[in-house]
């Protein structure tokens, strides 16, 4: 697989897309592509209900038969897990597109791997629909099951979210007396790591290689709210080029630390409405269509891959895309809005 050359500079760059003809309800600003949805609620031989939908874009479509298969997880065999499944004949599926009417679930009957009618029955729904439905924001999405490590439903979907509240954490390192040393004869070559989550600050070797090190040095963490875990510092000796020896460490609760306000800084007041006298220039919308010629920006089964999606913030609110797996040039097609109520004047867009 040959990697694309990386781009000279990461700006956006005016361009002129086709959107493909026939606009849609909610989603003007994109191209309309069309998904094969499906929406399981659950199968009559158990109580679970499943409440899940599956979009695969039509473009991957490699057959005119969808297969919808019920396993029990409990059962490691593969062959005992199998339930039974129900087939659809693709040209036989209704195409929906807002604002018609969501399309009602119904009970199908289980099928064995020979074609033959078992016991049990799924309620679901099958449909033809685009980006503009209801149901997309909640899917998982065809192009984001290759999505690894700790990514779940709940990092790969679309999402919106606001700014979080950050602060600034200053440590000031001053000194330590009377560290235990393993070995006596040597000259300590001692500093201190901090670690505020998943941040990791060292200071320099003190000067004073006695068991009484002096640094007097500030570390600077920025955080975001909530403020639940622990500063955790350790002061360590540098014993060899590669080796450090922990001589001791000691975690402090931010229930402990002391709160300093600026209070250099103007009091905010409250919200102003700044919304335009025109009602349609009230609500700010971008449509967010693709990329391309992305790095490799990590690497699965030593080739290099990129596992994209885009962020859009105006004011405090950041809306973020669907995750699109192992693709240089993903392909999003999807419409975002604000609310104007402050004088925010810059959209700004990152991926």
């Amino acid at each position: 697989m040959q990697k694309p050359t990386p781009p000279g500079e990461f700006s956006l760059k005016e361009t002129e897309p086709s959107l493909g003809g026939k606009k849609v309800t909610g989603s003007e600003l994109v191209e309309q592509i069309y998904y094969l949805m499906s929406r399981l609620s659950r199968p009559r031989i158990c109580l679970k209900n499943m409440s899940q939908v599956f979009a695969i874009s039509k473009d991957r479509l490699q057959s005119s038969v969808l297969e919808v298969i019920v396993k029990d997880k409990d059962i490691e065999n593969a062959n005992n897990a199998f339930m039974g499944l129900v087939s659809f004949d693709l040209n036989r599926v209704p195409t929906r597109v807002p604002p018609d009417n969501p399309l009602a679930p119904q009970w199908y009957s289980f099928d064995n791997d020979r074609g033959k009618k078992v016991e049990g029955e799924l309620m679901l729904a099958v449909w033809m629909g685009t980006q503009a439905d209801e149901a997309f924001s909640e899917a998982w999405c065809s192009d984001a099951f290759g999505v690894g490590g700790t990514d779940d439903i709940a990092n790969i979907r679309s999402r919106v979210y606001l700014s979080p509240k950050l602060s600034d954490v200053r440590v000031n390192v001053i000194e330590a007396i009377d560290l235990q040393l393993s070995d006596k004869r040597r000259s300590p070559e001692v500093f201190v790591k901090a670690q505020l989550r998943n941040q990791v600050l060292k200071s320099g070797i003190s000067q004073i290689r006695t068991v009484n090190p002096l640094w007097n040095e500030d570390l600077m963490f920025v955080v975001a709210e909530p403020f639940d875990e622990p500063l955790i510092l350790s002061v360590e000796d540098r014993v060899a080029p590669d080796k450090d020896e922990l001589l001791g460490r000691c975690k402090i609760p931010f229930q402990d630390v002391d709160w300093r306000l600026d209070y250099f800084k103007q009091p905010v007041i409250g919200r102003c409405d700044f919304r335009p006298t025109a009602e349609e220039l009230r609500r700010p919308e971008i449509g967010i269509l693709e990329a391309k010629e992305l790095a490799p920006m990590k690497t699965k089964d030593e080739v290099g891959t990129t596992d994209a999606y885009c962020v859009a913030k105006y004011g405090e609110k950041w809306k973020r895309t669907r995750t699109i797996s192992n693709s240089f040039g993903p392909k999003w097609n999807e419409q975002y809005s604000w609310e104007v109520f402050d004088p925010c004047t810059v959209i700004t867009i990152g991926n």
